[in-house]
């Protein structure tokens, strides 16, 4: 075949895999259509604002753009409980496949929430005004100032929880008013001006002064413990507050479990393995430790295969029933039933733990929740006394050399 003909070929392919995506964009979810497509109707806009916006409103006008590419409608709607107006945008998205642009489908884009947010923004920036600011971070410079803080922050919380009367709590934790994060400003070691990012909140109308208060000097007390910041005139008794945030080893009878497993994992090539998924790390909300758990919501190919290797390593059976989020555990006669539910794209969703039969109150971690000490979608943690209790195990923090010790019955 001449470079000419290959080429072609090559070429000819290409169109057909577009062609054949396309097609099943059309048979699918939604139409494969180019920049000039028509947009979605009104019906689909004012179906899609239904879905979303709680109280009641009413549809005022629309501007249809069409000196743009891709063209909009920008709808406006008024609510009938409030002076709010909100505007939603009907427009093409990009369809893209290998870095190139296939096609365009339909996108609706309802600004209900930032409208929402508008309505307590500039009373919210008032109260922050009052913090120092450094190329628009905001800053401390002492351990003192965080009562100030923590005032100010619940401050702002307060305005926010009067959206209350239109949304609920839920609906404000998932659409925050703001995250703020605070820096500290301190001189280090080398006599230079430095700032280090100690903490953030995320405003959604459920901050009390006293929780708020604990949590920022606890995480300034955690940064000083870990040498990310420096500030002597902390009273020793809050130093004592300070905990390791990792422990790089569970020794299980002996054997470092962690090193094992991870190495176990490497050697057959598992996908996402990491060393620090066989650690066991310090969650302030519940004052303990806790540990990663899979729970089958993957395939066998994916790490860590932690149930197994604890299992094994006490000699226990285990069958982690893999994409049916299932795992079977057989401890000292009791049996063991770990029932996971996903809400999408691999993310737990719910988790619930069966010992012989009978349902057991047990926490878990997911990904989601602030300040998790577990990223992967697929993976909890639960506390190390949980743990303990699942696996009939005596357990052991020893902060200094940075190990949790496992040992048999």
């Amino acid at each position: 075949m001449r470079k000419e003909q290959f080429v072609d070929a090559i070429s000819y392919m290409k169109a057909v895999i577009t062609i054949v995506f396309c097609a099943f964009l059309l048979v699918g979810l939604t139409a494969c259509k180019d920049i000039d497509g028509d947009l979605a109707d009104k019906r689909t806009v004012e179906k899609k604002v239904a879905e979303i916006v709680p109280e009641a409103y009413e549809y005022v006008s629309v501007q249809h753009i069409t000196d743009s590419q891709p063209k909009k409608d920008v709808y406006t709607y008024r609510s009938l409980e409030r002076d709010l107006i909100f505007e939603v945008v009907s427009t093409l998205a990009p369809i893209g496949i290998d870095a190139s642009t296939i096609g365009y489908e339909e996108r609706i884009n309802v600004n209900y929430a930032d409208a929402v947010h508008n309505l307590y923004m500039d009373e919210a920036k008032k109260i922050l005004s009052e913090i120092k600011t450094h190329n628009n971070d905001y800053y401390y410079e002492s351990y003192e100032e965080l009562e100030q803080i923590a005032r100010i922050i619940v401050s702002i919380d307060d305005i926010y929880k009067q959206e209350e009367e239109y949304n609920t709590k839920e609906w404000m934790s998932k659409n925050p008013l703001m995250n703020i994060r605070f820096r500290y400003r301190f001189i280090n070691d080398a006599g230079n001006e430095s700032y280090y990012s100690v903490f953030g909140e995320n405003i959604d109308g459920s901050l009390n002064y006293e929780d708020e208060y604990e949590y920022i000097t606890y995480r300034h007390v955690q940064a000083v413990a870990d040498g990310q910041i420096i500030d002597a005139s902390i009273p020793e008794a809050e130093m004592e507050r300070a905990h390791v945030l990792e422990l790089g080893s569970i020794i299980c009878d002996g054997v470092d479990l962690s090193q094992k497993a991870y190495e176990d994992a490497n050697r057959n090539g598992l996908t996402n393995n990491s060393e620090n998924l066989y650690h066991s790390y310090y969650y302030k909300p519940w004052d303990t430790y806790v540990v990663a758990l899979d729970l089958g919501l993957t395939s066998d190919e994916y790490a860590p295969r932690w149930m197994e290797a604890f299992s094994n390593a006490l000699g226990y059976r285990c069958k982690v029933k893999d994409n049916l989020g299932q795992v079977e555990l057989k401890v000292n006669g009791t049996e063991w039933v770990i029932q996971t539910t996903e809400e999408g794209n691999g993310r737990v969703f719910n988790v619930e733990f069966y010992k012989d039969g009978s349902v057991q109150d047990i926490h878990f971690i997911t990904s989601q929740e602030e300040s998790s000490p577990v990223w992967a979608t697929y993976l909890v943690c639960i506390s190390v006394e949980d743990f303990a209790d699942i696996f009939d195990v005596f357990y052991t923090v020893d902060e200094d050399a940075g190990k949790l010790i496992i040992t048999s019955k």
